[in-house]
């Protein structure tokens, strides 16, 4: 595997490892009716444009068969928005819990695998 190929598997692993939890304490809050970690939410929505960015770079490289999954974060990102927009806390909550965490895992483990 070319070098420049590994380090972005390596900074994707990484950075989805420091994600993740960022999400998860994000939906955990919104269903407890707090929304004070509501805030982190423009930073959550920069990471996962990043890590769909840097995913389809790699899948390209190494025919990982994620795009579905890439493609999906990219929809959910909109989804996420359209959440905020229209006040939509519980629905925001679980596209983060329900499919943003589960789409970041299949991503994740493809690009573990070959790590």
């Amino acid at each position: 595997m070319d070098k420049s190929i590994m380090e972005a598997c390596t900074s994707v692993l990484d950075y989805m490892d420091k994600l993740s939890p960022t999400i998860i304490n994000l939906y955990e809050s919104i269903r407890e009716y707090d929304l004070a970690d509501i805030i982190v939410l423009a930073d959550i929505t920069e990471g996962l444009k990043w890590v769909s960015e840097a995913a389809s770079n790699i899948n390209a490289s190494l025919s990982l068969g994620i795009t579905e999954e890439i493609n999906s974060i990219t929809d959910q990102i909109k989804d996420i928005a359209l959440a905020m927009e229209n006040s939509d806390y519980l629905f925001l909550a679980d596209i983060l819990e329900y499919d943003v965490i589960e789409n970041m895992e299949k991503i994740f483990n493809a690009i573990a695998a070959v790590s």
